[in-house]
């Protein structure tokens, strides 16, 4: 297996464009990806049980028939090696880093309305872009000793703002630490950055987070990345995903949405950070993994 770790994947974009819901999708992907076994092994022990029960009473039916024949059987018949175990993926299965900015509201006592306040805004901005930064290093140092995607998966234990790496290892089983460790984060480093472009001051305010030593570190890591930005607009719109969920900052129109997309991605490429655009009418749950899996694979073959 090549020593390098596979790219990071981050979504971003402007809200209510199904980042969560895609993060939620690719996890579940790669999760299945590494332990396939896992899925059909309830039903599989079934049919074992019950071909066992079967075969019990064959041979108890016919049990003096299996007495005068049973030594050449075992003569001519050896018992079958057991199955191979499947072979292992390509790559470890992915830390995921939740969205970051829902924990630092919650714990410095923001409001979504704040991200509209300037001077509020900025101070919001920069925390989560420290926030982000944290939560990368802790995704990639815990991989050498991490709770994996077993235990995460089937117990539903994310915390939002956390890594699923977080933690001790709890019988979920854990990744080798000689293993490469990447992650597919929920929003990323330039997300407050292009909200204090867009609400806390222009470009003033987009400097002042830009240079800063944790964009630094961020900046470098996503151009080694894969950015996937999930595009807002009129069709979206359109097909219900403009909702107030109570937490985040609403767009006052659909105008204001897409105007958001649209600096997102010139910020992105002012900071020579390169990104694919998951278009509107890439709708399916399936089709919008597969997009970003192609991309993925397309964007290893570079770096």
């Amino acid at each position: 297996m090549d020593s390098n770790p596979p790219p990071n994947i981050y979504i971003v974009g402007a809200q209510c464009t199904g980042k969560t819901t895609l993060v939620n999708n690719l996890r579940a992907h790669f999760y299945q990806s590494h332990f396939p076994h896992n899925s059909n092994s309830n039903s599989e022990h079934d049919n074992d049980n019950n071909n066992n029960n079967n075969k019990k009473n064959n041979k108890n039916s016919n049990n003096d028939d299996d007495n005068n024949n049973n030594a050449n059987k075992n003569n001519i018949n050896p018992p079958p090696h057991p199955p191979s175990p499947p072979p292992s993926p390509p790559s470890p299965p992915p830390a995921i880093i939740t969205e970051v900015a829902r924990t630092v509201l919650a714990i410095h006592h923001f409001t979504a309305q704040d991200v509209r306040i300037p001077a509020r805004s900025l101070a919001l901005q920069r925390l989560i872009l420290e926030a982000q930064a944290a939560a990368e290093e802790r995704a990639l140092l815990g991989m050498t000793r991490t709770r994996t995607m077993t235990a995460a998966a089937e117990a539903g234990t994310m915390e939002v703002g956390k890594t699923d790496t977080e933690g001790t290892n709890d019988g979920g089983g854990s990744d080798c630490s000689s293993r490469p460790g990447w992650f597919i984060s929920d929003r990323s480093g330039a997300d407050p950055i292009a909200y204090a472009l867009r609400y806390a001051g222009g470009e003033e305010a987009r400097r002042a987070l830009a240079g800063t030593a944790a964009w630094a570190g961020l900046r470098a890591r996503m151009r080694r990345s894969l950015v996937v930005v999930c595009e807002a607009g009129a069709a979206t719109a359109a097909a219900g995903w403009l909702r107030d969920d109570g937490v985040r900052l609403m767009p006052e129109d659909v105008d204001e949405w897409a105007g958001f997309h649209a600096a997102f991605c010139r910020m992105l490429e002012a900071e020579a950070v390169p990104y694919v655009v998951l278009g509107v009418g890439v709708g399916g749950r399936e089709e919008r993994v597969r997009f970003v899996l192609e991309r993925w694979r397309e964007r290893a073959a570079q770096v």
